[in-house]
C-alpha cells in the first residue's frame, strides 16, 4: 500500500510528533525486521490453534521491535468493539486496571457516529494516528481519561498505526500498533502484518470448525465399523503372510501381507487348492511329516524355501497351526510365514566377516588379545604368544597384572577404571616376558559392551623397546647439547645442503631480531645480503668439498656482514663445520656480532622503537612499494593482516608473491597513481592464514618512483553485507514460492519450484519431499531435485520407518552428519551407494497440525548448519505445508464442484424426460435432438467447452412448455389463433425460467431462440440472420428434422426424402444454409 492510501487521524492537531526522536532502529533495517516478523508470522499460523496462541506470536514479534500490539474484535451488535489483547507490560496493566475499576480484557469501546474507531470499521483503510488523545476519549469514560493518557504517554505510545482485520471482505476487528517513533512510512508493513493476523485467526476459526465436523465423522464411522473383529485387524495388518485353508486345504483366507509376499491377490486364490500356488521345500524334514506333527500335536514351526509368481523362490519361517470347533473338530489350518531373506543374507554376511576378522588376527604381526574387565585373558593371537615367550594355552586364562614388569603393577587398577570408566585406554606398558626380560609395548584398547554376553576389552599392542630405548638416549643426549647450545652468547646455526635452517638457538634469535619458529626451515640467504648471497653459496660449496671439518670466515668486506630479520645489516666474525647424518649433510655456523658501531645502532633502534610505538596505535596496513612493485618498507602495525611474513615480502616484487593476475592488478594501480599523482581507492579480497580478508586500500604518490599503500580490513562490513545480500535472496526465494502457491493448484510444479529454491538457497546437492497418504499410513515420492537417478521416485515408507518415517511419526527433524557412520543406518542404501550422499537433514512438513509429508535434505559432502540455515530450511519446510496443504484443499473443491455438475445434468435430463411425459405428442423427441444437436455442433467446430451448454439447452428446449396449460398444449385438434399466440410464448416462459439460473444462463440460447427463422419472420423476437445464436440455428434444423421425421396424432411422420426436400427448400429462409449444407452432410452417420 503507497502512502497515499493510507489515512491520517487528525484527532488532535495540537499534538505533534518530536521532530528530533531518534528511531528505535534505522530504517533499513527496522524494514527488515518488519519483513522477517512477517515470515515468522507465516510460521505460528502453521503451528497455531487457538487466537490467544497467535495473538500471543503477534504480540512478541511487535515488542521484539519496540512496539506494543492491540487488537480489538466487533461485537455482534456491531456498535462496539471489544478488546481482545494487549502486549503492555503485565505489571502496568494491573496497576492500571486497579487504578481505573476495570478490566482492561474484554473491555467494550462503543463506537460513536463519526468517530475514529467507527470510521476505521467502516471506511477500511490504515489510519496513523499522531495522538492517543482522540482515541482515549472515545473510548473510556472522562474521569479515567487522563490517567490512560499519562499512562500511554509513560510506555511511549503516543503514536499509533491501526489497520483492519479482514475475512470473506468483512472487517472483524482492528490491529493496532503503537511506539514513540512509528512513522507513516510504516503503513504498508503494520498493514501486511496485520493481513497475516487476519489470514491466521481466519485459519483457525476454519480449522476447529473443520476439527469439530471431523471429530462427528469419526464418531458415525466408529460407530458403524464397531462390529468388525480385532482378529481380523491383526490379520489385516500383520507384516507376515497368513493363510488360512480347510482341512482338503482349500484356501480359506488369504491376507494383505500374503498377496505383497506371493505375488497373488486374495480374489486370485480363494477357493482353490493351495498346491496350484505354493510348493514348499522341507530342508529338515519331510511334507508328510509335517502334516504328521501338525494332526498329532495341533503344530509345527519350521524354516522352508517357498516360490513367488514370478517363479523365484525365498526362504521362509512357517508355523502351522490346527483349527478346531467347538466341540474339537479339526475344520481347518492356518499357516504363518515370514520372509526371513534379509535375515538369511545378514547371517551369510556376518558369519563371512568373522572368517575374514579371523584370519586378520591371526596373520596379524601386531599383538591381538581379549580380557575381562578384572584383566584375564580371553582370547590372543600367535604374535602375542611369541612376544611374551608363553605358550597360548597357558596365557589364556592368566591374569595381564602377572606378566607386567613389578613396577608396573600398581599402575594397573588404574588403566582397568579408565577403560570402565572412558571405554578406551592407550599408552606404553612395561611386560616381564617368559625368559625375564622387559620389553615395552605401545597398546591402544577399547571396551565392547553390545552383542556380547558380558563386557570385554579389546587390545591392539606392538613392541616398542628398541624405538623407546633409542629415543630415551637421545633425549638425554639432545638435552645436554641443549643446555650448551641455549646458554651461549653466540648465535649457532645448522643448515642442511639446500641451505635451509634446522637450527636457530636462542643467541641466533637474538642477534637476528628473529623467532626460531619463523626462521627454520628458511633459506639461509634470509639473513644474508643480497650482494653477498652468491659468493657466500660457493664459500659453502667449496669448504664442504674440501674435507675440513671447521674453518674461519674472516674475509674483509662484505662476506662477513649478516642481515637481521628487520633488514639491518652488521659485520660478523663465524667459524663453520659441517658433518654427515644419513648421507645428508649438514653446516654449522657460530657467529659473534662484533658491531663496533653500537652508538649509531643504539641511535636507530631507538628510532626503531618510536615507530614501532606509533604503529602500534594503528590497526591498518601500511606498506611503501616502488615503480617495479617491489615492497621497500612495511610498518609494524598490524603484522596479522599481512599476506606473508614481513621477511618474505621485503625486497621481493609483487609478481613474486601473488599470482601473475593479481600481481598486474595491483601493478596497474601502481602506474596509475604515479602517473597521475592522485590518490586511488581499490578494493580486494586475500587469504590470509587459511581464511579470506577483505581489504579497502588507499594508495598514494610518495616520490617518483614508489607509492603508499594504506590497506584498512572491512571483512566484517563485507559479511554483513553478504549476510543482507543472502537475506534478500531468501526473501526473493520465499516471494517465488509464494507466487507459485498463489498462481497454481499443481502440487507437482509448485513443489519442483519450492525445492530449486532449497536446493539454491541452502547450497545443498538435492532435496525431495515425500507426502504423506493418510488411508495407507505411507510415505511416498512427490517431488526431488538434484538426484542423478531416478530410483528415489519410487520410494514408499510406511511410518516409522527409516528417518523419514520417524520424522513424520515423531514430528521432528533428524540431522545425519555422515551417513557412513549413523546408528540406526540410512536403509536406503541406493542412494548412498549410487548417488555418493554424505550428510543428511529431514524435517516434518505440519500445516493445522497434520502432518503433511517430510522435507529431505541430502548433501555429497559434510553438511554443518548453522542456526541462519536451519531457520531458513525451518521457513522452506512451512510454506512447503502451506502449498500441499492448499492443494489438498482445492482437490476437495474440485471433486465437489464436479459432484454438483453430475447433479445438476442429471436435474436437467430429469426435467427434460419430465417434458416428454407430459407433452405425448414429443416423448422422446428430447433426448434424440439433443444427441443429434451436439454431433452437428461438434461437424461445426464448436468448442468442446460450449458444446456442454449445447446439449444442456437441447435438453431444456421445451422447458418453457411447463407454463403453457394442458387444454393448449395437449389439445388433440388444430389450435385457434388465440391458442398459437400462447403457445408462441413458451420461449419467453423458458427465459424467465433459466435466466435467473446462473449455472443454465449459458445454455439459454436454444430455449428461446429456436423458433426463431433465418428470414426473420421466426419468433419471440423476430431475430434474422446471425443475429440468432449459433446453438439457436443448429437446433432449429434438428428439432424440425425430428418433428417431421415423428408420429404425431393428426398426421403419420414423413419419409426421409420427403422431411430432406423439406430442409432444402427451407434452406436461406427459416434455417442458416451453411448449417443445412453441414447438416446434410452428417445425416447418413447421425442416429
Amino acid at each position: 500500500m503507497s502512502a497515499a492510501g493510507v489515512q491520517k487521524s487528525k484527532a488532535n492537531p495540537a499534538v505533534k510528533r518530536s521532530k528530533n526522536a531518534a528511531p528505535l532502529r534505522g530504517e533499513t533495517g527496522r524494514g527488515q525486521r518488519l519483513l522477517l516478523a512477517l515470515s515468522q508470522s507465516a510460521q505460528a499460523v502453521q503451528r497455531a490453534h487457538t487466537p490467544d496462541e497467535i495473538y500471543r506470536t503477534m504480540g512478541a514479534e511487535m515488542v521484539e521491535l519496540g512496539f506494543q500490539a492491540m487488537v480489538f474484535t466487533l461485537a455482534g451488535d456491531k456498535t462496539h468493539l471489544i478488546v481482545s489483547y494487549l502486549s503492555f507490560d503485565s505489571r502496568l496493566l494491573s496497576a492500571a486496571e486497579k487504578l481505573a475499576g476495570l478490566s482492561a480484557r474484554d473491555y467494550r469501546i462503543p463506537m460513536v457516529t463519526d468517530g475514529i474507531y467507527q470510521r476505521l470499521v467502516a471506511t477500511r483503510p490504515p489510519t496513523f494516528v499522531e495522538s492517543s488523545a482522540e482515541l482515549t476519549t472515545q473510548a473510556l469514560p472522562a474521569r479515567l481519561r487522563p490517567l490512560i493518557g499519562r499512562l500511554l504517554s509513560l510506555l511511549g505510545s503516543e503514536q499509533s498505526i491501526y489497520a483492519p482485520l479482514l475475512a470473506g471482505g468483512e472487517v472483524f476487528g482492528l490491529l493496532g500498533v503503537t511506539g514513540a517513533h512509528l512513522t507513516e512510512a510504516d503503513v504498508p508493513a503494520i498493514t501486511a502484518f496485520a493481513n497475516q493476523t487476519a489470514i491466521a485467526l481466519e485459519n483457525v476459526r476454519l480449522y476447529q470448525e473443520t476439527r469439530a465436523w471431523a471429530a462427528e465423522m469419526v464418531t458415525r464411522v466408529a460407530e458403524q465399523t464397531a462390529q468388525i473383529t480385532f482378529q481380523a485387524s491383526l490379520v489385516a495388518s500383520a507384516s507376515d503372510a497368513i493363510i488360512g485353508t480347510d482341512m482338503q486345504y482349500s484356501i480359506l483366507s488369504w491376507n494383505p501381507a500374503a498377496e505383497t509376499q506371493y505375488g497373488w491377490k486374495a480374489a486370485e486364490v480363494i477357493g482353490h487348492p493351495l498346491r496350484d500356488f505354493i510348493q514348499n521345500g522341507y530342508l529338515a524334514t519331510t511334507r508328510e511329516a509335517v502334516i504328521k506333527e501338525v494332526t498329532e500335536k495341533g503344530f509345527w514351526k519350521g524354516e522352508v524355501t517357498q516360490n513367488r509368481r514370478d517363479g523365484s523362490r525365498f526362504p521362509s519361517l512357517s508355523t502351522v497351526s490346527l483349527i478346531k470347533d467347538q466341540q474339537g473338530k479339526s475344520i481347518g489350518f492356518v499357516a504363518v510365514n515370514r520372509d526371513i531373506t534379509e535375515r538369511k543374507r545378514a547371517e551369510e554376511s556376518l558369519e563371512l566377516s568373522e572368517d575374514r576378522y579371523r584370519d586378520i588376527v591371526e596373520n596379524s604381526q601386531d599383538l591381538v588379545c581379549t580380557h575381562d574387565l578384572q584383566g584375564r585373558i580371553l582370547s590372543a593371537n600367535l604374535a602375542a604368544s611369541k612376544a611374551i615367550g608363553y605358550p597360548l594355552d597357558v596365557m589364556i586364562g592368566r591374569n595381564i597384572r602377572d606378566i607386567l614388569a613389578p613396577e608396573r603393577k600398581k599402575a594397573f587398577a588404574a588403566y582397568l577404571r579408565e577403560i570402565k570408566k572412558k571405554g578406551a585406554a592407550r599408552g606404553l606398558l612395561q611386560v616381564l616376558t617368559g625368559s625375564g626380560e622387559k620389553r615395552v609395548w605401545e597398546y591402544n584398547n577399547t571396551l565392547r559392551t553390545e552383542g556380547v554376553d558380558e563386557p570385554v576389552v579389546r587390545g591392539m599392542a606392538r613392541d616398542v623397546t628398541e624405538r623407546f630405548m633409542a629415543e630415551k638416549a637421545l633425549r638425554k643426549s639432545e638435552a645436554q647439547l641443549a643446555g650448551v647450545i641455549n646458554t651461549t652468547l653466540n648465535a649457532i646455526i645448522t643448515v642442511d645442503e639446500e641451505q635451509r635452517i634446522s637450527a636457530f638457538n636462542p643467541a641466533a634469535e637474538q642477534i637476528f631480531r628473529c623467532p626460531a619458529a619463523e626462521a627454520l626451515g628458511q633459506p639461509l640467504e634470509r639473513f644474508i645480503p643480497e650482494e653477498g648471497r652468491k659468493e657466500h653459496a660457493d664459500f659453502v660449496r667449496k669448504f664442504g668439498a674440501t674435507g675440513q671439518s671447521k674453518r674461519m670466515m674472516r674475509s674483509p668486506g662484505f662476506m662477513l656482514t649478516c642481515q637481521r630479520a628487520d633488514g639491518t645489516l652488521f659485520p660478523s666474525e663465524i667459524s663453520i663445520s659441517h658433518y654427515t647424518v644419513n648421507r645428508q649433510k649438514y653446516f654449522t655456523a657460530i657467529l659473534r656480532d662484533i658491531t663496533e658501531r653500537k652508538e649509531a645502532q643504539e641511535k636507530l633502534a631507538a628510532s626503531e622503537s618510536e615507530l614501532r610505538a606509533l604503529f602500534a596505535s594503528m590497526h591498518d596496513v601500511v606498506l611503501v612499494i616502488d615503480r617495479e612493485g617491489v615492497y621497500r618498507k612495511i610498518a609494524p602495525t598490524n603484522p596479522a593482516l599481512l599476506y606473508k611474513p614481513p621477511e618474505e615480502l621485503l625486497g621481493r616484487a609483487l609478481k613474486d608473491v601473488f599470482p601473475a593476475e593479481k600481481a598486474e592488478e595491483f601493478q596497474k594501480v601502481i602506474r596509475k597513481v604515479l602517473k597521475t599523482g592522485q590518490t586511488d581507492h581499490i578494493e580486494y579480497e586475500l587469504t590470509i592464514n587459511d581464511r579470506p580478508v577483505w581489504f579497502s586500500v588507499f594508495v598514494t604518490p610518495l616520490t617518483e618512483d614508489s607509492t603508499v599503500w594504506v590497506a584498512r580490513d572491512i571483512t566484517e562490513r563485507k559479511l554483513a553485507e553478504e549476510k543482507i545480500k543472502q537475506h534478500i535472496q531468501r526473501l526473493n526465494a520465499l516471494h517465488t514460492i509464494d507466487i507459485s502457491i498463489a498462481g497454481s493448484f499443481d502440487i507437482r510444479v509448485t513443489l519442483n519450484i519450492l525445492l530449486q529454491q532449497v536446493v539454491a538457497q541452502l547450497g545443498v546437492d538435492a532435496a525431495v519431499i515425500l507426502l504423506l497418504k493418510p488411508g495407507t499410513q505411507t510415505l511416498a515420492y512427490a517431488a526431488g531435485h538434484g538426484f542423478r537417478g531416478s530410483s528415489i521416485t519410487r520410494l514408499s515408507l510406511r511410518l516409522g520407518e527409516d528417518y523419514a518415517g520417524r520424522i513424520a511419526l515423531e514430528r521432528r527433524p533428524i540431522s545425519i552428519p555422515d551417513l557412513s557412520t549413523a546408528n540406526p543406518p540410512f536403509t536406503r542404501a541406493s542412494l548412498t551407494a549410487g548417488e555418493g550422499f554424505v550428510s543428511y537433514y529431514g524435517i516434518p512438513l505440519v500445516a493445522k497440525g497434520q502432518v503433511k509429508g517430510v522435507l529431505e535434505i541430502l548433501h555429497r559432502s559434510r553438511l554443518e548448519p548453522d542456526p541462519d540455515w536451519l531457520e531458513f530450511l525451518e521457513i522452506l519446510g512451512g510454506q512447503a505445508a502451506i502449498a500441499i496443504d492448499n492443494t489438498q484443499l482445492f482437490d476437495g473443491l474440485q471433486v465437489a464442484h464436479m459432484d454438483l455438475a453430475v447433479a445438476y445434468d442429471a436435474t436437467i435430463e430429469g426435467w427434460s424426460k419430465a417434458l416428454d411425459l407430459r407433452d405425448k405428442e414429443t416423448e422422446g423427441h428430447t433426448q434424440r435432438v439433443a444427441e443429434m444437436t451436439m454431433n452437428l455442433a461438434r461437424e461445426m467446430g464448436v468448442p468442446e467447452k460450449g458444446s456442454i451448454h449445447i446439449r444442456r439447452g437441447a435438453l431444456l428446449h421445451d422447458i418453457g412448455k411447463m407454463g403453457v396449460p394442458d387444454s393448449v398444449l395437449l389439445k388433440a385438434g388444430p389450435l385457434t389463433d388465440e391458442e398459437w399466440r400462447i403457445m408462441r410464448q413458451h420461449p419467453d416462459f423458458a427465459c424467465e425460467m433459466i435466466s435467473p439460473i446462473a449455472y443454465l444462463r449459458p445454455a439459454l440460447d436454444i430455449p428461446y431462440c429456436h423458433h426463431e427463422k433465418w428470414d426473420g419472420t421466426g419468433y419471440p423476437r423476430g431475430l434474422k440472420g446471425e443475429q440468432i445464436p449459433l446453438a439457436a440455428r443448429i437446433f432449429a434444423v434438428v428439432d424440425v428434422w425430428d418433428a417431421l421425421r415423428s408420429d404425431r396424432p393428426y398426421r403419420k411422420g414423413w419419409p426421409a426424402d420427403k422431411a430432406l426436400q423439406y430442409i432444402r427448400e427451407q434452406s436461406g429462409l427459416h434455417f442458416d444454409p451453411q448449417v443445412v449444407e453441414t447438416f446434410l452432410r452428417l445425416l447418413p452417420t447421425s442416429p
